[in-house]
């Protein structure tokens, strides 16, 4: 199975994937705290708790690599969540591999620059579970999963 988990400085949302690539497993790991510090100290431990769950099922992992926007604090704090979710990925030794948006796009939907409503679309045609697509950020990780099968995703 293969998992892709796209990071915010707010939340972590995973999609699991069974070799089928077929969506088995959604969830999300989020804090409402107001200091991302503070978001980090929950987020993180609780990615670790429910990724100790899958841990025997999972091959790869796919990580949405964080990215560069114009405020720096939010750069950090984002980055700060990659990297817990690559921490924990490593204690678990389930293999990963980081990947830019840009790349996930070009491989899965075949635009490097697909706006939110395209992958959106692709979401759910590629699963067909719109009722599990309504929050972006899951189409983002069932997407990035899916990047994850080989060169040629074939849907």
């Amino acid at each position: 199975m293969k998992v892709g988990i796209d990071c915010s400085s707010k939340a972590i949302h995973v999609a699991i994937l069974d070799d089928d690539k077929k969506l088995k497993k959604l969830f999300k790991c989020e804090s409402k705290a107001a200091l991302s510090d503070e978001r980090f100290l929950e987020i993180v431990p609780a990615f670790k708790k429910k990724m100790k769950r899958s841990i025997k099922i999972i091959n790869k992992a796919m990580v949405e690599k964080e990215l560069y926007i114009q405020n720096p604090a939010t750069t950090v704090a984002i980055a700060k969540v990659v990297a817990g979710v690559q921490l924990t990925l490593s204690e678990f030794k389930i293999p990963f591999e980081l990947i830019t948006v840009t790349s996930w796009k070009k491989k899965t939907i075949k635009d490097p620059w697909a706006k939110k409503e395209q992958v959106q679309a692709f979401a759910i045609k590629t699963f067909g579970k719109k009722k599990d697509f309504k929050d972006q950020n899951f189409c983002d990780a069932a997407t990035i999963g899916l990047s994850g099968f080989d060169e040629r995703v074939k849907v």
